[in-house]
């Protein structure tokens, strides 16, 4: 949404999903692909040549690890050989050493120098390229906007070398990079990347991040309206033969709302919550009873706590096993206040025993569907 806001203003924009890409070797060969796309009009030729030109002498030697094999190419010096035998290092020929450091900081200097060759090039090409705003209008070149996504999702080594790569290789005026992640996440990331848990993640980012902004808390009503929309369980009660079946709805969503209320689960679990009760619902026959609400719950314990949900399908408790059960998983859903009204003069601790009930004496089939 924030994307097309910005075109509809003028701003030119592209979109990384990071999760997408990361089979690639190097992000940054992905990410150019995308920078370029932006330049197909209106851009001189000559200014996109030049950029390709020095980003091609990046791509073919920033980032290559300094193993054995890559001393041995450049400095002529296998590494086998001259520490073969050795037990100090002092004993290896101070001329081999001499040509070996030579080398390498040789080319430390040529990367130093094409790193900055295709920045001032990139920089160059940003300011001398020609947009069109929504109105069809020539404008000078406003802030392209590129958006990273899913940085906490892919694996930590990929993750990192973005960062890496965006601070030091595509960091130049006229390019700002928004970067859409969980923190908690990401942190974990970092430090598993490292192999250290005692990695400062967040001072880590503060490196590469000049604003941190939160998204607020989503309303766990509104999203389960969300959910319930996008999924058409509406249509799923208003098409049973049963009138009694399609009032189900309003305590289904009584008991929904309370699960995305009252837990931890993260909005991604809800979703696909969500999307295993619209397959249950679809596969049971339109002309037979069901409770929806007891596979709310179910369709939750699935997600949250399997064990239990294992245990509840194997039939191991005795009802009041499991109303033990249940009332230890949801002991702080009926603890605090709730803006949500009980349905039909029924406290929400009665309701759940009752479904406790139900669940033990008919529902077994219907664990199946999961």
């Amino acid at each position: 949404m924030w994307e097309v806001f910005l075109k509809n203003k003028g701003f030119s924009t592209l979109y990384f999903n990071v999760w997408d890409n990361d089979y690639t070797i190097d992000p940054m060969v992905s990410l150019m692909a995308q920078l370029l796309k932006l330049f197909k009009r209106g851009a001189r030729k000559n200014n996109v040549k030049s950029v390709i030109s020095t980003f091609g002498k990046i791509v073919l030697n920033v980032g290559k690890p300094l193993g054995k094999g890559i001393v041995k190419k450049f400095s002529g010096v296998d590494l086998d050989e001259v520490f073969d035998g050795l037990e100090d290092a002092s004993d290896v020929a101070a001329d081999e050493l001499d040509n070996l450091g030579k080398q390498v900081l040789d080319r430390f200097s040529e990367e130093q120098k094409d790193v900055s060759a295709f920045k001032n090039a990139l920089e160059y090409l940003v300011k001398t390229s020609v947009y069109e705003d929504i109105s069809g209008e020539q404008a000078l070149s406003k802030p392209i906007i590129c958006f990273i996504d899913e940085l906490d999702r892919c694996n930590p080594r990929y993750s990192v070398l973005v960062l890496e790569r965006i601070k030091h290789i595509f960091s130049v005026p006229g390019i700002i990079f928004v970067l859409s992640v969980d923190k908690k996440q990401f942190g974990n990331a970092i430090r598993g990347y490292y192999g250290s848990d005692l990695i400062d993640a967040d001072e880590y980012l503060r490196r590469f991040i000049d604003l941190d902004l939160n998204l607020p808390v989503i309303s766990s009503d509104r999203f389960f309206d969300y959910l319930y929309r996008s999924f058409d369980i509406e249509s799923l009660f208003s098409k049973r033969h049963d009138n009694d079946i399609r009032g189900e709805h309003d305590s289904f969503k009584v008991v929904g709302k309370l699960l995305l209320d009252r837990s931890n689960i993260t909005l991604r679990q809800a979703e696909k919550m969500m999307s295993h009760i619209q397959i249950v619902l679809s596969s049971i026959p339109t002309n037979q009873h069901f409770t929806a609400s007891v596979i709310a719950i179910l369709a939750y314990l699935r997600s949250v706590n399997s064990t239990l949900y294992e245990n509840l399908s194997k039939r191991l408790y005795s009802v009041q096993e499991m109303i033990t059960e249940l009332e230890n998983e949801f002991k702080n859903f009926f603890s605090q206040r709730s803006t949500m009204k009980p349905l039909s003069g029924i406290s929400r601790s009665q309701l759940l025993k009752s479904y406790v009930c139900i669940i033990h004496k008919d529902t077994t089939a219907k664990l199946k569907n999961f």
